[in-house]
């Protein structure tokens, strides 16, 4: 296994090497010890507290780049002192969510109180525009970490970060859906050798649903599928 990132095309992004790399890796995502209280350590081998300093020491300057034309260095700010003592109660109310019923049953595995501190954080520094989003984004990493521990939760509704899935074209949402869609390329081979080549067990998305195949975004009959001859349609 080679090393693996994973991008949801938004916010989540995910590194995964093979257990060979344990304790010999270091920069933004630590050094693989199974110690993460050490893996604040600055390029120079130091530890800090300061996640802005550790960010900093591991940015990467090319040798072109001019002072204006690099990227600023991150400073340590709380958003929530900035915008004030309303805009932190209104992230802690929003932010309960990852203690109510849908989530408890993930508790015993995953702790939420990191992710709690997290998404308050994060909707103090949204603000009221981007609110929503951050919310959905907080709740859909901790359910992530949750489907890692083998725990599928249902806990979308109409009025929590429900998702709009095309139905005219025959799409329905899965919260624990396969990685790799079956299409009219590949409906054919076996599900295990499909899965096989995919990183994730599992992941939410619009899926077309058990019996149908994908083909240019719209769900379909195996049988409708056009004939393929040497791998082109």
């Amino acid at each position: 296994m080679e090393c693996q990132v994973l991008w949801n095309g938004r916010s989540h992004l995910e590194v995964s090497v093979p257990g060979t790399y344990k304790g010999r890796t270091c920069g933004l995502c630590g050094n693989f010890n199974s110690y993460p209280q050490d893996d604040l350590r600055l390029r120079s081998g130091q530890l800090t507290l300061s996640e802005a300093a550790f960010g900093n020491s591991w940015k990467v300057v090319s040798e072109n780049a001019t002072e204006h034309g690099g990227c600023a260095d991150g400073q340590d700010v709380d958003p929530c002192k900035e915008t004030g003592y309303r805009s932190r109660k209104e992230a802690n109310a929003r932010c309960k969510a990852l203690k109510s019923p849908p989530f408890e049953r993930c508790h015993a595995a995953i702790p939420p109180e990191p992710f709690f501190a997290s998404c308050v954080y994060d909707l103090c520094a949204c603000g009221t525009a981007g609110g929503d989003d951050c919310l959905c984004e907080a709740l859909e990493a901790y359910a992530a970490q949750c489907r890692r521990a083998g725990l599928v939760l249902q806990w979308r509704s109409p009025t929590l970060c429900a998702v709009g899935c095309p139905q005219d074209r025959g799409y329905v949402f899965d919260e624990c859906g396969p990685p790799c869609p079956k299409t009219c390329f590949n409906h054919a081979v076996p599900l295990g050798v499909l899965e096989s080549h995919c990183f994730k067990p599992c992941v939410p998305g619009c899926q077309c649903p058990a019996g149908l195949v994908e083909h240019e975004a719209h769900c379909i009959l195996p049988e409708a599928c056009p004939r393929i001859i040497h791998g082109a349609l």
